[in-house]
């Protein structure tokens, strides 16, 4: 019976001298009964301090991605030179979906903590010889599935950050001057914008996109 019996089995009859047929039908053979109830109890300690390692090391490491964006994001912000009220928008539309990631990031670690949590639980209360190949192949699952989520928020995210860039290049004012126009400035700095702030004979500034040129001014029209 012990020989057909559908589960592993360990012998462990005590301290005695001879062999008995146990030993040689059984899957393994111990000294004494303790001595079975440590070789199991210890790989299922060793296996639970493993999954422990690999859950903490996963969890610092979407951490680290997720801080290094947001500090990414935080020095783009800070190069903004006047926004105006479409940039602000768009800033704060930023910080929305930088939220919702921070956010669906905890909700994707809690998920799946529960879930090693739930795999560690079922691999106590059963025996490991059998259901380690199982709990493997869960857990790679379970990791490739977070990898999946955090390569698409990251994804998502930066293509949010290129259009957010295309935005405030377009809204700068000194990317008009690419196209052919110049600031134009009395000798006192102020911006010109009509002819009636201009005298014959003044002098002064145009800004163009590369660099800038004094002028004189011979006639006046308005």
């Amino acid at each position: 019976e012990i020989f057909s019996f559908p589960l592993p089995t360990i012998s462990g009859v005590g301290h005695e001298i001879d062999f008995t047929i146990c030993d040689f039908v059984s899957d393994l053979r111990v000294p004494t009964p303790t001595a079975a109830a440590e070789l199991v109890t210890e790989f299922i300690y060793q296996f639970d301090d493993k999954l422990k390692n690999y859950k903490t090391n996963l969890y610092q490491a979407i951490t680290n991605i997720f801080e290094d964006l947001k500090q990414f994001i935080d020095l783009n912000n800070s190069k903004l030179k006047n926004p105006t009220t479409l940039l602000r928008e768009k800033s704060q539309r930023l910080d929305n979906i930088d939220l919702r990631l921070q956010q669906s990031q905890k909700s994707i670690i809690v998920n799946k903590s529960n879930e090693i949590n739930m795999y560690v639980t079922l691999l106590k209360n059963t025996n490991p010889l059998l259901k380690l190949n199982l709990i493997n192949e869960k857990i790679r699952s379970v990791l490739n599935n977070m990898n999946r989520g955090v390569k698409e928020k990251l994804k998502t995210n930066n293509n949010n950050l290129e259009k957010l860039y295309k935005n405030i290049k377009i809204l700068n004012p000194l990317s008009i001057l690419d196209r052919g126009y110049a600031i134009v400035t009395n000798d006192k700095g102020v911006a010109l914008k009509s002819s009636k702030q201009v005298n014959n004979g003044e002098k002064l500034k145009a800004r163009l996109s590369k660099g800038s040129i004094e002028v004189k001014v011979n006639k006046v029209h308005d």
